[in-house]
């Protein structure tokens, strides 16, 4: 019975129409993010709450593509296997170091090497310059 009564407030169809404005924007652009999470937190959602939802959504469509590409028989396997590892092997180290650094500098540790790679990728790529 609440659960209707939710359905009725300004709150709800705030964030519903607030949610199909952003679905429209990811889907054109990719940034639904930026809309729905300043969105989220004026209605008065938790921070935390907020990035979940935007990356539980984020992680839907990024299977919703996967799941294309494979439909149409463009996806190599085998690289997306090699991320898929990559990807959880750094996330596991990402959190890890996170958690036993606390407290210290370890923004400054992963400040360095993200700027290092990033441009050194794009000198690879004459992106600027």
């Amino acid at each position: 019975m609440e659960t209707i009564l939710y359905v009725l407030t300004f709150d709800f169809w705030l964030l519903f129409s607030i949610g199909i404005g952003s679905s429209i924007i990811g889907s054109m652009f990719g940034a639904a993010g930026l809309v729905t999470i300043p969105a989220m937190l004026i209605v008065g959602i938790p921070i935390h709450l907020s990035i979940a939802a935007n990356k539980f959504a984020t992680g839907l469509s990024a299977f919703t593509n996967v799941m294309t590409f494979y439909r149409r028989k463009s996806l190599d396997l085998k690289m997306t296997a090699k991320q898929i590892i990559t990807g959880i092997a750094g996330g596991v180290c990402g959190a890890f170091f996170c958690y036993t650094a606390v407290g210290t500098y370890y923004e400054y540790y992963c400040l360095y090497p993200a700027c290092f790679f990033f441009f050194h990728r794009c000198n690879q790529q004459k992106i600027y310059g």
